[in-house]
């Protein structure tokens, strides 16, 4: 052996590939495309681990829808409404004021039972002389008032009250009993 030191792996290849120029060529530009290969694959496994991450949640800005401006005021109008009851009798207003009358009696000067109700059926019924009044609440209305104007007890066919005070409880059946009053208030249209 001469004294020289033993040339390295790729001295050894490039002195082999000195007169073969086109192999040496080729072995270059595979070495070149199969970095440039591996480095697009890492590159595309970058962005597809972006793709597989949670996404930051989308932010939806509402605005406030204006409010509208509050309806105007209801009209409110003032009423009187007049009405005739028998006895056992009922009437409802054209404003939905409920009246209900149970007996018309003597007791202490004549009296019926009447009762009233601004929000449904009558439950209670109460005994009332002529001038006395029913105050009602709605919320509809800024009052309402029924109003007994009278209470009549008159014999029928022409009799008088002396003639039937003669025929004792039987009488009864002879005289026509009757509640007028008024309904007034101011109420929603």
């Amino acid at each position: 052996m001469t004294g020289e030191a033993e040339p390295s792996l790729p001295e050894q290849w490039l002195g082999k590939l000195k007169n073969r120029p086109a192999v040496a060529v080729l072995i270059v530009l595979a070495t070149i495309v199969t970095g440039v290969a591996s480095f697009w694959d890492t590159i595309g496994k970058l962005v597809s681990s972006f793709g597989d991450a949670p996404k930051p949640p989308s932010v939806v800005v509402t605005l406030p829808t204006p409010t509208p401006p509050p309806p105007p005021p209801a009209k409110r109008v003032s009423f009187a409404e007049d009405f005739s009851l028998g006895e056992n009798d009922a009437y409802t207003s054209s404003h939905g004021i409920s009246i209900r009358t149970h007996y018309i009696m003597m007791e202490n000067g004549i009296v019926a039972e009447i009762g009233a109700s601004a929000t449904g059926d009558v439950e209670l019924l109460q005994k009332m002389r002529r001038g006395q009044q029913i105050a009602l609440h709605r919320n509809d209305c800024d009052w309402l008032t029924v109003t007994i104007k009278d209470i009549d007890l008159s014999p029928q066919g022409g009799m008088t009250f002396d003639q039937l005070s003669k025929m004792g409880p039987a009488a009864e059946m002879f005289i026509t009993r009757k509640v007028v009053g008024n309904i007034t208030g101011r109420c929603e249209e």
